[in-house]
């Protein structure tokens, strides 16, 4: 078959193409920010930009469902740096929590950050919207805005941190039940941090009381257990409401059985982990954390051996739909401090595949193909970006990830984009496999490790396709 094109934007040859459905050795040309063929064709169509993949693998671009770039604040991190570091670790899609200056509370809000973004972002981004009770009569607006999603904390925040987080948090039963009914009438997800505040308020007073300063209290300040009743509930109150819940960074074994029970029963339940979930224990806290253990610090906590394994095991059962970031850097002064005091979160866009790679593909606890899934093709679907996303077909964005299984690195601080990088917990680890190309919408944005900067602003705003308000 001949090509009706004479000349295309990008040709990508001699790599091998992984999907969920299929991996072949074949050509991709693209047009226009489209695929236009999958080919096996001696004679292809000149190209502007032709990327050799020879021995390497050719990935959807990375989607992922969680991460945290903040501004108009940019005291943590920004548009500009956050994609930078999202593209050199081969994410094209990323959709960012609604806490902010102020939290994403309003259709105004959500508008104003949307210029932000398209303006900077050199990556494609979706923006949730709050979905909280004192904004539970602007989740209409927000969903008509081009919310991709809704994101709910079960708990006030701390006064200090109040404006970042109006609109995003429910106090209790009532208001989420308040909550979740209204954003089921969107048909959009509503994407839960889900721990047990009542529990952990308590635990954390008898720690805090008895003088414990140590990073193992902090752990023991959330055991799992506050994961398995935030995610009962989260999952009654989902089938009461007719509400596509999705559960945030998923760490426990409690909680890969609920969602286990649940897929069983064909309920409308989903869930992410995250990277640090997979490789990361509580012993952790001292060998990585920093001074005070806080560059492991996170919420909810890295967990056991045992949590691992489930977690894994979650993965290729299905049980767990999807792997996120939950990038979060901070500056020194808000994680060199005690562990109580100190933010929780890990700077995660360049080093989570990786990771996923060394520990994940490399060492048999994952295929490529399933990882395909978990890393994009699943999370497009989940937030209605499929098969424009998550998805190397003709027709979908010329979206994009080049691995090399057999490539080695060591995680080094000045090979990072990220703000916060100094806090990277695997700093010293080595690697082995990496991204080699990440190409959004037909453009290559990243190639060998060094991100193309100057395309900045290239990313545009993804907006859900495929509401489900059955």
């Amino acid at each position: 078959m001949g090509f009706s094109l004479t000349a295309v934007d990008l040709v990508i040859k001699n790599g091998k193409i992984v999907t969920s459905s299929f991996i072949v050795e074949a050509d991709i040309v693209v047009d226009q920010e489209k695929i236009v063929a999958l080919t096996k064709e001696a004679h292809l169509p000149s190209a502007d930009t032709i990327v050799d993949a020879k021995g390497k693998f050719v990935l959807p671009g990375m989607v992922d469902a969680h991460s945290h770039l903040h501004e108009p604040d940019v005291s943590k991190t920004d548009f500009i740096t956050g994609t930078t570091a999202a593209a050199a670790g081969g994410w094209t899609t990323l959709l960012e929590m609604p806490i902010s200056l102020p939290g994403v509370w309003n259709q105004e809000v959500f508008e104003a950050r949307v210029k932000l973004a398209e303006s900077k972002c050199l990556v494609d981004i979706g923006l949730y919207g709050g979905g909280g009770i004192q904004n539970v009569d602007r989740i209409e607006e927000l969903a008509a805005a081009g919310a991709i999603g809704f994101k709910t904390f079960m708990n006030e925040p701390l006064e200090s941190r109040a404006e970042e987080f109006i609109g995003l948090w429910v106090a209790n039963s009532g208001q989420q039940f308040q909550v979740m009914r209204e954003i089921a009438k969107t048909g959009l997800p509503n994407a839960v941090h889900s721990e047990d505040a009542d529990l952990i308020t308590v635990l954390t007073k008898e720690l805090q009381e008895a003088g414990r300063m140590d990073p193992m209290a902090y752990i023991e300040s959330r055991p799992n257990v506050t994961e398995a009743l935030a995610v009962s509930k989260v999952r009654l109150l989902a089938q009461a409401t007719r509400c596509r819940a999705h559960i945030c960074h998923m760490h426990s074994s409690e909680g890969v059985k609920i969602l286990m029970d649940a897929k069983a029963k064909e309920e409308q339940l989903t869930a992410e982990t995250c990277p640090h979930y997979l490789v990361l224990t509580a012993d952790d806290m001292e060998h990585y954390g920093g001074p005070h253990g806080t560059y492991v610090k996170c919420a909810p906590p890295v967990g056991s051996k045992e949590d691992i394994i489930s977690l894994w095991r979650g993965l290729n059962n299905g049980a767990i739909d999807c792997i996120a970031t939950d990038h979060s850097p901070f500056p020194h002064e808000q994680k060199e401090t005690n562990i109580w005091d100190a933010a929780s979160g890990i700077p995660a866009f360049q080093t989570t595949l990786p990771l996923l790679l060394t520990y994940g593909v490399n060492q048999g606890k994952i295929d490529l193909q399933q990882l395909v899934k978990v890393t994009s093709e699943n999370a497009a679907k989940i937030f209605g970006l499929y098969p424009q996303k998550g998805e190397i077909q003709m027709g979908s964005d010329a979206d994009f990830v080049i691995i090399d299984l057999k490539r080695e690195a060591t995680i080094e601080e000045q090979n990072l984009y990220t703000r916060g990088a100094y806090a990277v917990p695997y700093l010293g680890w080595k690697v082995k496999g990496l991204p080699t190309h990440t190409i959004c919408r037909g453009t290559v944005i990243m190639e060998d490790g060094v991100v193309i900067e100057e395309k900045s602003g290239h990313g545009v705003l993804v907006r859900p396709t495929q509401p489900n308000t059955e």
